[in-house]
């Protein structure tokens, strides 16, 4: 659920922070039904549908974090998005360096970083962030994330320079060759691979004690959990990666947050909800969130997004949302409220029993599950649309 390098091109930090207003609060009777039960938890999984191209959620999403930050004093924010883009600025922040709104915007990545309804939470991030009110981190360890500033530009010849100089070319080829998708599986590149990065750990194991010394640690760890999944079948891969997610939110918080953290998870409804496995993608292996839970329980707080009608965006493409059908979700929350969107608490999916709904994104059959089961909240729109997106300038 990421853009590759030869997919698309992503358009990081376009808009300048001056320009930028906060949008009028959108369906705001659901938003504050939401807050109150976010407000008091201690992590906070905001999901979305797997297509990642719902604009009123996106909108929605976007003021319930700067809500959040600003009313209920969370002070970390992660995405379901590159470790490496968000470990450098991270660095840079440690060691008094710039960080611009461009690459926070970059590191938030393009599934999101192209929409109108996402630029006012970038500028709100990359301010709180060089304030010091919040930190913010990425949890995934793929890699190929188009127009990342760091994890494509500079981080190949950074580790490769940890090595001698006629083995370092070779590692940073082979590296960007893993960057950019060009490695076959199994390959003689990917042995040479794990190679250079057992070298690389050694010279970093070597090397003093400091942000550098952390951050390339981080860095070897994710890209060797990434390779190692190159090859695998889709449900390996998938459990692989909750794994790394989840192992790179655990590291997050002991060694950047706090243990008093109180942390927002953005990312799709698949890798946050608590119980994945009505997904039959995830029918047999664990999802990130069911980690959360695990971990967290009664403290954390999964909620999801859906629609009973209108269209998304898929790729570059706008399609039409499936009407939800009687006995859905959807049309039960609807059913008897004329308001343009509507939140579920716990309490309300738990008098639904089991029903269909499309929570898990649009593009794909709606899942039949006990929604209480899967997530604490739900906010219902009655017509979903497509994000806004933006272009250079």
């Amino acid at each position: 659920m990421f853009f590759t390098l030869v997919s698309c091109l992503v358009i990081a930090g376009c808009i300048p922070s001056e320009l930028i207003q906060r949008p009028t609060p959108l369906s705001d009777d659901a938003m504050s039904a939401a807050m109150k039960d976010l407000c008091s938890r201690d992590v906070v999984l905001i999901g979305e549908g797997a297509n990642h191209g719902d604009g009123r959620s996106l909108a929605f999403k976007s003021e319930l974090v700067q809500r959040l930050v600003e009313h209920c004093r969370f002070d970390a924010v992660v995405f379901e998005a590159s470790s490496y883009d968000f470990l450098e600025i991270d660095r840079r922040l440690t060691k008094g360096q710039p960080v611009t709104r461009a690459m926070v915007s970059s590191a938030v990545g393009g599934l999101w970083n192209r929409n109108d309804e996402m630029q006012s939470l970038t500028t709100f991030l990359h301010q709180a962030v060089v304030a010091g009110r919040i930190r913010l981190g990425g949890i995934d360890d793929q890699l190929g994330s188009a127009g990342a500033f760091y994890s494509i530009g500079d981080m190949p010849a950074e580790l490769a320079a940890l090595l001698p100089s006629d083995r370092a070319a070779e590692c940073s080829d082979v590296l960007r060759r893993l960057i950019y998708g060009q490695l076959t599986s199994p390959s003689p590149e990917k042995t040479t691979l794990f190679a250079c990065l057992a070298e690389m750990r050694r010279a970093v194991d070597a090397a003093p004690e400091g942000i550098d010394r952390r951050t390339r640690e981080r860095l070897l760890i994710n890209i060797g959990s990434y390779l190692a999944r190159q090859g695998a079948d889709r449900s390996q891969y998938l459990d692989g990666r909750s794994q790394a997610m989840w192992s790179n939110f655990r590291w997050l918080v002991a060694n950047r947050f706090g243990p008093d953290a109180k942390v927002i998870v953005w990312g799709a409804s698949l890798h946050l909800s608590r119980d994945a496995r009505a997904y039959p993608t995830f029918a047999t292996i664990k999802n990130f969130g069911s980690y959360v839970d695990d971990a967290y329980g009664d403290s954390a707080f999964f909620l999801g997004f859906t629609a009973a009608a209108g269209s998304y965006m898929e790729g570059t493409q706008i399609r039409e949302r499936p009407k939800a059908t009687v006995g859905s979700l959807e049309a039960a929350a609807l059913a008897t409220s004329t308001a343009d969107s509507i939140y579920l608490g716990r309490s309300d999916l738990e008098s639904l029993d089991e029903a269909p709904a499309s929570m898990f994104g649009p593009s794909a059959a709606p899942v039949t599950a006990a929604w209480s089961e899967v997530l604490d909240g739900v906010v219902v729109f009655r017509v979903e649309r497509p994000p806004t997106r933006i272009s250079a300038n």
